[in-house]
């Protein structure tokens, strides 16, 4: 459009645009009109600039304001534009929304839960191009179809490709998005494309959003087990003002897997019955121990029907109590025992008894009755959990439902456990507390119960029991019954060895009797400790022991017989997991800057469930790297779990943060099994990091034992040898220093671009710097022919913040040393490595040089002549060697562009005028001068006035001259641009001035370009070579002529007659005749009559002729005739008419008198008689008395006897 001329005013605002030349603009035709604009420089980061174009047509006026998104629906709204002097951070949020289970809590979540998430993105003001909202999904975690939806908060947000009609939607109204046609999937990445995004709020003070939404499931598949951590990834994409791609820092929402695991302890008391019969117990102990509820719980127990079944008890634990039990539910299939639990909480036991009775077990003599009773339980309460229509489950078992316990694939959510019952016989039962886990080096204790039925005696018993790998005997073994069961070897310590590896354990107990008329127990009991060998690890399978009863029956010839049983000892280890994140001011790490605030989330737990034991003693620490120092006293916990508020503040207490980074006390602390601390520490960045440095990351590291204090059995985290591996650690995002170092260059003060020959500029340029280090930083600045150094201002935004290591006897180079230079001038600033303390402040970082330049009073400095200047920084940052070249347009396709200064040279004009071409002797003349300025201001300014010989000076106007003979000089200090200044001379014509010979006035004028500029090249332009070609060449001059002449005379005779005849009376017409009569012998020009009208009449209108011809007007009660020339002896005759007032008394006197004056005389009065012996006497009438020359009045009378005199001369006053 500028191309075309169509701009008609680009400085003034607004911006006018004339589409004329485009004629009638068509229907749906459209005209695009494009201009750009610089953003002034200072404007404050985060200022919205607001534009609103109007345009109107032939017929409208008023015209049509534009729109930012062409949707009329929100209103006519302006062009919103967000100025930036740092990054801007986009915000975008992930949360967890809901969840259609309630017993997980956070962002714990169970096997077919369905979770809803939320993306929520703060639009800044103005536009932002292409955004794309991406979420991509773990594996386990699958997009529930048809679950998207969009709301935006504010009306005043726009979307170019308007998914699911969101432009129309009311503020926070969702609207659904159609899967493959607003929501695109590809794997498992969801993204939404809103194209351009139009925020029409200038409003700061409020945040205008579009919220994404969608429910994903978490999936019933092998991956997806207790701990597992599924972690989805959002991000938002848009274009930056070059067109490329950019996408945010990730924000992440981490799910925790949670889920149930039962165990089923089933036993028998007695163990060991006659044939005859007898009575026992059975006890089912079942616990969870996971880290979720179990749903659905079905325990049951093909018990045979030989048994007599007695009352069946069934106690809860108190604590995290299971509910809903069911002691013979349906739902649980056809076994003779089954119960059902609705809801079995984490850490939840319940325990079962089952009396049993037989009278007669003679059908199974010396065999064992083996029982075995099973659970199974589901992730999700009912079928398809607790939510409906989205937010409900698949079908049970499908990767898309529930977990069950179907026996096949991931499906295992069951268990079992055997009892059994021995007829005739002893029978050997050895257990272990296999409802808790086992930490290495910790002790466990074996039971071995031995029942003995009644009357019963046995000889040789031995027992041997066979440790596992990984367990170590430590003994002794001790009795521990209060049965009557009697033995022959009695110091069990004695008769009890371990050998071999691993070591097998023999107990010798030799006869064992029991005298007593019902079944009798031995038990003994011995430690093992728990080996801290690589082979056993949380994972490990449970150790497995069994134990071999030997003896001779003498009921059967002393035949050796046997009894086993085995008991498992399960294993555990603490599982700390640890996570370190970094964020920045606005959540970013990159562009960051000294003195910035970097917030450590540190967060430490341990895994819950079961085989986790509690990490004792453990040890954190984060030491920060080179260039951060952390904040001491900044350490906060904003989070925890699974701890008291004792243990938590016992935790506290041991941690500590100094300039090191996070430490903690020797004395370590403990952190149970499902425990969880969430820890927030600060470190700021030192004033030593460097432009667009990376830092080291941070890290966090713990080291924890398996038992509680020093003990030489446990495992931990030091590393020699290598099981000691109890130890975890995380680093954080990397940190990236700003390396946005910019470069600018304007005059000072930035409102001007033109500048005169001899004038001082006074260039700034400007490096605005990181709050951190920026090395070996150079400046330099090109001046060119006619411009030459005169000196420089070194300048700190931050003041003493800033170090600037300058010394201009070694730092500052001028090549050539002197100017002016026909090549210009070459200066180099080297700034050395600066060092930008953080002070709090964004707004003042950075350096400035002004650098002072003089405009050479050289040839070759004209008007109009442009000099162009170039600057150059340099510096290194973290990535080398760094160059940055300033271009005055910022234009990278025309090259670089130098800042431009423009000469302008001061124009005065010199206007000298005279009021009179003739003059006679003794008569004076005033010339006018008039001086004007243009281009620039002009200063000292001179004017010379040499008058003629003839002429005499009287007095001036304007200013006081000095005098030198005939020569005037009136001195300026200054004449502004587009002023004007006037000066008057008045002279008086000698009276021996030579008639008719020219006298001329000259005069002269000169300038300079600065204030006493004195024409030298290294100052500024003067007029001291004249007008014309001479470099010193502001003067001009002008000179005007007058011809003297001689004494020239209008004699101007006056009277008086009543139109109305006879005595003048109030009432009557009078006629007033002048003869004007040119007594001289030169024409008299520009000759003028006027008459003020006498007092008691009134003049009559248009009654005034010259000639006979109508002429004159009257104003403020004069009238006035223009006569133009009289010639030499030449006549004019005037004439007019008045009327007296009717109210003037009789013997008033009506006096009246004009004069006449040209350029060649002095005003002539008029005369009643033509006697100029008397006087000039005016024509008077007295009312109620005839006309005549004087009826008889007394009247006084003055004359001189000369119109004009010379100083020193002689006048003559007559009376």
């Amino acid at each position: 459009v500028t191309s075309q001329g169509a701009v008609i005013s680009a400085t003034a605002s607004p911006v006018t645009v004339n589409l004329g030349t485009l004629g009638t603009l068509a229907d749906d035709a459209t005209a695009t009109v494009s201009f750009r604009v610089t953003i002034d420089a200072g404007t404050t980061n985060g200022t919205v600039l607001s534009n609103q174009a109007t345009v109107t047509r032939t017929g409208d006026t008023t015209g049509v304001p534009s729109d930012d998104n062409g949707t009329s629906g929100d209103g006519l709204n302006p062009t919103l534009t967000p100025v930036y002097t740092e990054a801007p951070t986009p915000v975008l949020g992930k949360t967890q929304a809901a969840s259609s289970e309630t017993d997980s809590t956070g962002s714990n979540v169970l096997i077919g839960e369905v979770v809803t998430f939320e993306l929520a993105f703060s639009v800044p003001s103005g536009t932002t191009r292409e955004l794309t909202f991406a979420d991509t999904l773990p594996s386990g975690l699958a997009y529930v179809a048809d679950s998207a939806r969009l709301r935006r908060t504010s009306t005043s947000l726009n979307a170019a490709l308007n998914p699911g009609g969101i432009n129309s939607a009311d503020a926070d109204a969702p609207v659904t998005l159609v899967d493959d046609a607003h929501l695109l999937t590809s794997g498992q990445t969801l993204s939404l494309a809103l194209g351009n995004i139009i925020n029409s709020d200038a409003d700061s003070g409020t945040t205008e959003q579009y919220v994404l939404e969608y429910r994903a499931r978490v999936q019933n598949l092998a991956g997806n087990a207790k701990g597992e951590t599924l972690t989805n990834s959002a991000t938002i994409r848009t274009l930056n003002t070059l067109g490329v791609e950019q996408s945010l820092t990730p924000e992440t929402v981490a799910l925790s897997i949670i889920e149930p695991s039962l165990t089923l302890d089933k036993s028998v008391t007695p163990a060991a019955l006659l044939s005859t019969g007898g009575a026992t117990t059975y006890a089912l102990v079942v616990t969870n121990t996971g880290t979720a509820p179990a749903y659905d719980v079905c325990i049951t127990d093909p018990l045979s029907t030989d048994w007599t079944l007695g009352t069946v008890t069934a106690t809860p634990s108190d604590a995290n109590t299971p509910t809903d039990i069911t002691l013979d539910a349906a739902a649980c299939g056809s076994d003779r025992l089954r119960f059902q639990v609705g809801v079995f909480p984490a850490g939840g036991v319940l325990t079962l008894n089952l009396p049993v009775s037989d009278t007669d077990l003679s059908s199974t003599p010396n065999e064992q009755l083996n029982n075995t009773a099973s659970a199974t339980w589901t992730s999700l309460p009912g079928a398809t959990g607790s939510g409906i229509g989205l937010d409900a489950a698949g079908t049970a078992g499908t990767s898309d439902g529930e977990r069950t316990g179907a026996g096949s694939g991931v499906n295992l959510y069951t268990v079992s456990d055997s009892a059994q019952v021995t007829i005739n016989e002893l029978n050997l039962t050895k257990s272990v507390d296999d409802t808790r886990r086992y930490a290495i080096g910790e002790l466990a204790t074996y039971r071995l119960d031995i029942s003995v039925p009644a009357g019963y005696s046995v000889t040789d018993a031995v027992i041997e029991d066979a440790l596992p790998s990984g367990l170590l005997y430590v003994g002794p073994v001790n009795r521990v019954d209060g049965n009557s069961v009697n033995l022959t070897n009695t110091t069990l310590t004695a008769s009890a060895s371990a050998s071999g590896t691993p070591p097998t354990l023999t107990i010798s107990l030799g006869t064992l009797s029991n005298s007593a008329a019902t079944a009798q127990t031995l038990s003994l009991e011995y430690e093992v400790r728990v080996d801290n060998v690589a082979g056993n690890q949380f994972d490990t399978a449970p150790l497995a022991n069994t134990a071999t009863l030997t003896f001779k029956d003498p009921r059967d010839g002393n035949t050796e017989k046997t009894r086993t049983d085995t008991a498992s000892l399960q294993l555990g280890e603490p599982q700390l997991s640890l996570t370190l994140d970094a964020a920045g001011p606005g959540s970013v790490l990159t562009g960051l800057q000294a003195g910035d605030v970097i917030t450590y989330t540190l967060t430490l737990s341990n895994a819950s469930g079961a085989g986790v034991t509690t990490a004792f003693d453990s040890l954190l620490s984060s030491v920060l790297p080179s260039g951060l120092t952390g904040v001491t006293d900044s350490l906060v916990n904003t989070a925890s779990s699974n701890l008291s508020s004792e243990a938590l503040t016992a935790l506290l207490a041991t941690l500590s943060v100094d300039a090191d980074g996070l430490t903690t006390a020797d004395s370590g602390f403990d952190l149970p099994a499902g425990a969880a601390v969430t820890l927030t520490f600060q470190a700021t960045l030192d004033a030593g990091v460097l432009s667009g440095e990376t830092l080291s990351v941070t890290t966090a590291s713990v080291t924890y034992t398996s038992l509680d204090g020093a003990d030489a059995t446990e495992r931990t985290g030091s590393g020699e040898p290598a099981v000691n591996d109890y130890q975890a650690s995380d680093s954080a995002q990397t940190l990236t220093i700003d390396s946005t170092v910019a470069f600018d260059k304007t005059f000072l003060p930035n409102t001007r671009t033109n500048f005169a020959v001899g004038e001082e500029v006074t260039y700034r340029l400007k490096v605005s710097l990181i709050e951190g280090t920026t090395e070996d930083l150079v400046l330099t600045d090109t001046l060119p022919a006619g411009l030459s150094y005169v000196g420089y201002t070194l300048g700190a935004g931050s003041g003493d913040s800033l170090t600037i290591p300058f010394d201009p006897d070694t730092d500052l180079t001028v090549t050539p040393a002197t100017g002016p230079s026909a090549t210009g001038q070459v200066v180099v600033f080297d700034l050395g490595t600066v060092v930008n303390t953080p002070n709090a402040q964004r707004d003042d970082d950075y350096l400035t040089v002004d650098l002072i330049a003089r405009v050479d009073n050289i040839t070759a400095n004209q008007a109009g002549t442009v000099l162009g200047n170039h600057a150059q920084l340099e510096y290194f940052d973290a990535g080398g060697a760094q160059t940055l070249d300033f271009d005055a347009n910022g234009d990278a396709n025309d090259g670089l562009q130098p800042l431009n200064l423009t000469v302008v040279e001061p124009t005065v004009t010199l206007n000298l005028d005279q009021n009179v071409e003739a003059l006679s002797l003794g008569d004076t003349v005033t010339y006018t001068l008039t001086l004007s300025a243009s281009d620039a201001t002009a200063y000292g300014v001179q004017l010379v006035d040499t008058l003629p010989p003839g002429l005499a000076y009287v007095s001036a106007t304007g200013g006081t001259p000095s005098i030198q003979d005939q020569t005037l000089t009136f001195d300026l200090a200054q004449l502004a641009q587009g002023a004007s200044h006037e000066i008057t001379i008045m002279a008086r014509l000698r009276a021996d001035a030579v008639v008719d010979v020219s006298q001329t006035n000259q005069a002269t004028l000169a300038w300079g370009s600065i204030p006493d500029a004195d024409g030298t090249p290294d100052d500024g332009r003067t007029g001291s070579d004249g007008a014309g070609e001479g470099l010193n060449n502001y003067a001009t001059s002008q000179s005007v002529s007058l011809t003297p002449t001689t004494n020239a005379m209008i004699e101007a005779v006056k009277t008086v007659s009543d139109l109305n005849g006879g005595d003048a009376l109030a009432g009557d017409r009078l006629e007033y005749r002048v003869v004007l009569t040119n007594t001289g012998s030169v024409a008299a020009t520009n000759v003028v009559f006027a008459d003020p009208i006498p007092a008691n009449t009134a003049y009559v209108d248009n009654s005034s002729k010259l000639n006979d011809e109508t002429s004159g007007s009257v104003s403020g009660g004069v009238l006035t005739v223009t006569v133009g020339e009289l010639a030499a002896g030449a006549t004019a005759t005037l004439t007019f008419q008045v009327t007296i007032n009717g109210s003037v008394p009789a013997g008033t006197v009506i006096s009246n008198q004009g004069s006449v004056d040209s350029d060649q005389t002095v005003p002539e009065p008029t005369d009643v008689d033509d006697n100029d012996t008397n006087g000039d006497q005016p024509t008077e009438v007295t009312v109620g008395q005839p006309i005549s020359g004087g009826g008889g009045a007394l009247y006084a009378r003055k004359t001189v006897n000369a119109a004009s005199v010379a100083t020193g001369g002689t006048v003559t006053y007559t009376i």
